[in-house]
């Protein structure tokens, strides 16, 4: 599996567009609260 970033500009043809199925994960700095959401919920 591979890692790769991407940004606003790049999500419909990374993500809508792509032929294989894409697991996005959505993070940011400074959102401590999901932090405290237990371990089955942040993944």
């Amino acid at each position: 599996m591979t890692s790769n970033k991407v940004t606003d500009s790049s999500f419909e043809a990374d993500v809508i567009k792509s032929e294989k199925p894409v697991l996005v994960d959505f993070w940011a700095n400074g959102v401590d609260h999901a932090y405290k959401l237990p371990q089955r919920s942040r993944n």
